[in-house]
């Protein structure tokens, strides 16, 4: 069932992300993982790293679209990398701050069913 199925996982360089490239890989998925920093990530057997910081547009865009260029689509999305923002338990200052944004826009952005494609911004549509 996942055989021959394009994942991206965002925030592979440890945990529970990593787990999953790993596991899905060995599965027979083409298991595409991102990390912040290239030079301090550790290989994971049969998983193509790339660089993504999911707080930057340009950064998830390029990584995306390095996808698209290799494997022709993302069949599957796992946005799993993880930021940390500082502030009192139910409070509402940080929605809309960019980082939340850029991480909602990436979970929307490439969802594989119950999305319409005008959920999806542009440069991810062709694949579809």
């Amino acid at each position: 069932m996942i055989e021959n199925k394009v994942v991206l996982i965002t925030g592979v360089s440890s945990g529970i992300g990593r787990e999953t490239a790993q596991l899905l890989a060995e599965r027979g998925a083409r298991v595409f993982g991102t990390v912040r920093d290239l030079g301090r990530a550790d290989p994971i057997a049969k998983v193509e790293l790339l660089l993504m910081d999911v707080t930057d547009d340009k950064s998830i865009k390029d990584g995306a679209e390095s996808v698209l260029e290799n494997a022709g689509k993302i069949d599957i999305l796992i946005n799993n990398a993880g930021y940390s923002i500082a502030g009192g338990v139910g409070r509402d200052e940080h929605r809309g701050s960019a980082p939340v944004v850029r991480h909602e826009f990436l979970r929307r952005a490439a969802c594989h069913s119950g999305c319409s494609a005008i959920d999806a911004p542009e440069w991810l549509r062709p694949h579809r």
